[in-house]
């Protein structure tokens, strides 16, 4: 299951802020959630998703499908709730096919999102299969009704649409780290402060007695994207360095600039890497706002890891010997792909500026 969502703002924007009001800074790194707050100065919609609920906060909240619900408010929103801006919230569970419509408004003296949201939905439904109408338009059209209102030359509307489709996790990795690309979901390891986390992913057959874990030293070994920056930095450090460079642990023995490996258990995996994607209201001015953010815990990460390939593993490439020193670190991750027998894999990085 895939939520996408799409929203319009019209009014003055709220002040800048980099966190939403009602998420909680200690999220358990097990729970895997999708929020979105989406605000003017005097308006706001929210709405929060995780372990299987969707909850919608606005003033007026609908449910598309073969018609139009109005959801019912429930005593008290999310667990995390805790925003005066959002009063209502009613809470569903997400289907496929569906559509959930919320709007807020203020400055205007009358409230037509009940009437657009049928009359639209009636109007779309009319049309041939394929040719419903999209949420981008459904969020145009109410917008629309409330700059419309002459009653108020100033309104405030704030509309979220978020639409439901089927998506299936793949059981081929480099297919399932593609559809995170294509979602825009960047995986990463815990405290990296510059660049992607994903580097790429990777494919290699192994030799005869060969294990994972020797494996995915070998392609560290050869892989460009690693071995390119890690020479970098580890020059940095012997420099500052002065004196003869540790050996154990080295990747490349004798050649200290190709920096030194580590084994990751996947428990490590699990603490420390993340998935994270996120978009802006008026991103580059000073009322910058987040809008969306999905975190996907490093625990979701092995699971997934765990159900496409056999011999799962991971070892860390660092710049210096301690790996909590070193500004950059390079973990790869891959394990038997059930079909070909190649190991599969991709690669994390870390830098700490």
């Amino acid at each position: 299951m895939i939520l996408s969502a799409t929203w319009r703002v019209t009014g003055d924007p709220a002040e800048r802020r980099t966190t939403m009001p009602f998420l909680p800074g200690h999220e358990p790194p097990s729970a895997e959630y999708e929020a979105w707050y989406v605000d003017t100065r005097r308006a706001a919609v929210a709405a929060f998703w995780s372990d299987g609920a969707l909850w919608l906060g606005g003033s007026a909240i609908y449910a598309v499908g073969e018609g139009v619900e109005t959801l019912p408010a429930t005593a008290h929103g999310p667990a995390s709730a805790k925003d005066g801006a959002v009063r209502r919230w009613a809470r569903a569970t997400p289907t496929p096919g569906m559509r959930y419509v919320v709007i807020s408004c203020a400055g205007t003296t009358r409230d037509d999102s009940a009437r657009i949201v049928t009359r639209r939905f009636t109007a779309s439904s009319s049309r041939p299969a394929g040719a419903s109408e999209s949420p981008e338009a459904l969020a145009e059209a109410l917008i629309l009704a409330q700059l419309a209102d002459a009653g108020n030359s100033r309104p405030e509307a704030a509309v979220l649409v978020i639409e439901v489709t089927e998506g299936d996790a793949p059981d081929d990795l480099v297919a399932w780290l593609d559809v995170l690309r294509g979602r825009g979901i960047d995986l990463s390891w815990r405290g990296n402060e510059a660049g992607p986390g994903l580097l790429h992913t990777f494919t290699r057959a192994p030799r005869l007695g060969q294990d994972v874990c020797s494996v995915l030293l070998e392609q560290a070994r050869g892989d460009a994207a690693v071995t390119t920056p890690i020479a970098e930095h580890a020059g940095a450090w012997l420099e500052e360095l002065g004196g003869a460079a540790p050996i154990a642990g080295q990747l490349l023995p004798g050649e200290p600039q190709g920096g030194y490996w580590h084994p990751v258990a996947l428990e490590q995996l699990a603490a420390d890497s993340s998935g994270s994607a996120g978009a802006w209201l008026d991103a580059g001015t000073a009322n910058a706002r987040l809008a969306h953010v999905h975190h996907l815990p490093g625990a979701s990460v092995v699971a997934r890891l765990c159900a496409c390939v056999d011999e799962p593993a991971a070892v860390c490439i660092t710049s210096q010997p301690d790996p909590d020193s070193a500004v950059l670190a390079c973990h790869l991750v891959g394990g038997l792909d059930r079909r070909s027998g190649e190991v599969v894999g991709f690669v994390l990085a870390r830098i700490w500026t």
